[in-house]
């Protein structure tokens, strides 16, 4: 019997996948390879079988052996992920999140970018992409995700909290710029959007922000802004 190499495999694995005879391509390109471990075309092929035929699990693990093997074919492969089908969503979510916790946040968010391009009204999936917008420091671009989630569902608390985050943050910027005012408008509605935030630095920095923009009046002992020439309360020239 002639034996076949594992390229051969691949292309027949492939001719079958496209008369949907997707349990006899998987078998080919699982013996293509056996044939040859490092083979991540046949991976990638091997991935989108499973993921066509329903086994997204399978697929998830196909598609991340092959992103070992070689991450710049990935990379190049992960470009077409948008044109998929729908139900393809949640292979490509998972993906995102398995390169997320690597730390691999470039990479999380090509799939990411390729589950909400299939299913943008999802808010689970605008969540994550501020998420990991979040992480690649591009504060505005994440707060438009988490905003964008809440549009979708106004009660989703994880969107919420997230941009509550976000406000926190850019108030910080705020001050450091000397802007407190505009600082404690973020802060007083990141407090309103998530008021069960555990960000309790917030509002400990809010009272004392608060306290440090205040004087007390030397005459009736009423608290006025600091930048204030007269006391609102009894006229006492500062």
């Amino acid at each position: 019997m002639k034996k076949e190499y594992p390229d051969v495999l691949n292309k027949k694995g492939v001719l079958l996948f496209k008369k949907k005879k997707y349990s006899d391509a998987i078998k080919l390109f699982k013996k293509a390879i056996e044939m040859n471990g490092k083979y991540v075309e046949a991976y990638v092929n091997l991935g989108i079988t499973y993921s066509d035929a329903g086994l997204r699990e399978d697929a998830v693990k196909a598609f991340t052996k092959a992103s070992i093997l070689d991450p710049l074919y990935m990379d190049k492969f992960g470009l077409d992920l948008s044109k998929r089908k729908r139900d393809d969503s949640e292979m490509f979510i998972k993906e995102a999140r398995l390169a997320f916790s690597r730390c691999e946040y470039q990479r999380a968010m090509e799939y990411v970018e390729a589950a909400v391009s299939l299913k943008p009204e999802y808010p689970d999936y605008r969540n994550f992409q501020g998420e990991v917008y979040l992480r690649l420091n591009r504060l505005h671009k994440a707060r438009l995700c988490f905003e964008k989630a809440l549009d979708i569902n106004p009660s989703y608390w994880r969107a919420k909290r997230n941009l509550s985050y976000i406000l926190y943050l850019k108030g910080l910027e705020f001050f450091a710029d000397g802007m407190k005012n505009e600082m404690l408008k973020l802060w007083r509605k990141a407090i309103s959007i998530y008021p069960k935030t555990d960000l309790l630095k917030l509002a400990v920095n809010l009272e004392f922000t608060n306290a440090t923009m205040k004087c007390k009046c030397t005459n009736c002992e009423n608290f006025i802004e600091n930048d204030f020439k007269y006391c609102p309360h009894c006229g006492l020239k500062r």
